[in-house]
């Protein structure tokens, strides 16, 4: 018989990954992706590839940097990617998926839906602790759907040179893309050391690929950069400047 902790026990209804969507859809003409996730959603996925890392940014309401992911299920994904779930209609299916016990131990942890009541009562938290209430008002403010979690920075100081940002290694599981067999497009070095060779996304080498094939989030092997350097360097290709 399987024991468990008190107070601790299994999630059967739950999927063991967490997304970080580069796709959600923007109506208002004030909601703008941050400076650093300029370009479509394949353009910041391939951002991130590079970069080995998950920028945080300031979101609606909150006090300092977070990084915002999602505990969708794979039926959920397939109707967020489909027709979405609130009138601004559906994602785009660009992700970047994170192992979910390994994001416990990061320190990231769902959101605290609160009524405008609650929120008042805890406006005094810590900016850290404050930055994971999301508002809730049922039928005028309803994000559940969003299964929202939360990596909140709130106050604490940036060392000169560092960055707020989740580090993908020993924490991503895999990709989402919208193009069956993507890869993230090698960058040519216009600067600095190294400049004029191309720079490959290797941080992301490995990892599993799912494909949103227009109905469900399908396997489609795996990123192989290896291969891919060796392509670029067998045969010429186009590359963006970087």
């Amino acid at each position: 018989m399987t024991s468990f902790s008190l107070g601790a026990g299994i999630h059967p209804d739950l999927p063991d990954t967490l997304v970080h969507f580069n796709g959600r859809p923007r109506v208002r003409a004030d909601d703008l992706p941050p400076v650093f996730g300029q370009g479509g959603p394949d353009d910041r996925l391939a951002g991130i590839a590079h970069a080995g890392t998950i920028y945080a940014t300031r979101v609606w309401g909150s006090r300092g940097l977070v990084v915002c992911l999602s505990e969708a299920s794979p039926a959920a994904l397939a109707r967020l990617f489909s027709t979405g779930v609130t009138y601004r209609g559906p994602y785009s299916p660009w992700a970047v998926m994170l192992n979910r016990a390994t994001a416990v131990t990061s320190g990231i942890a769902p959101v605290w839906y609160m009524s405008d009541e609650a929120l008042a009562a805890t406006d005094t938290l810590p900016d850290h602790l404050a930055d994971r209430r999301v508002r809730y008002v049922p039928g005028a403010a309803d994000w559940l759907a969003e299964r929202e979690w939360r990596m909140c920075w709130g106050n604490t100081l940036i060392a000169p040179g560092s960055v707020a940002a989740l580090g993908l290694a020993g924490l991503a599981a895999g990709v989402i893309v919208g193009t069956q067999g993507w890869l993230p497009p090698a960058l040519q070095i216009t600067s600095g050391p190294g400049v004029g060779q191309l720079a490959y996304a290797w941080p992301v080498h490995g990892l599993a690929r799912w494909w949103w094939n227009g109905q469900a989030v399908v396997p489609d092997g795996t990123i192989d950069i290896q291969t891919q350097a060796a392509s670029y360097r067998a045969t010429p290709h186009p590359v963006t400047p970087f």
